[in-house]
């Protein structure tokens, strides 16, 4: 089981779709951020801020670059949303769905 939401970016995304693809597991939560072209993050700029730049998509033949994630996020197979509430309240809806899942 892997859980994922609106935060997952990057090369979290990139190890969730791996995960899906091939099979090895379930994803739960919300869909992902939508960043499958990484930036590059080494430009510093003489006021001491860093200006990023699309850098490197991985490719394969169903998805193309970027892994069909840029600017569309991973779907989750169980679509679960944690409530502002319910999480200020301690409690983790994806994670109880998880270990659910898992049982």
């Amino acid at each position: 089981v892997v859980l994922i939401d609106e935060k997952t970016s990057s090369d979290g995304e990139g190890v969730s779709r791996a995960i899906s693809e091939l099979g090895l597991g379930v994803l739960i939560g919300k869909r992902t951020w939508g960043g499958g072209i990484w930036l590059s993050s080494d430009n510093k700029l003489v006021d001491g801020g860093i200006a990023t730049a699309p850098e490197d998509g991985v490719y394969n033949e169903k998805w193309g670059f970027g892994l069909g994630i840029e600017g569309q996020g991973i779907q989750p197979d169980i679509e679960v949303d944690n409530n502002p509430r319910t999480s200020f309240d301690g409690k983790d809806a994806q994670l109880e769905r998880a270990i659910e899942k898992l049982k």
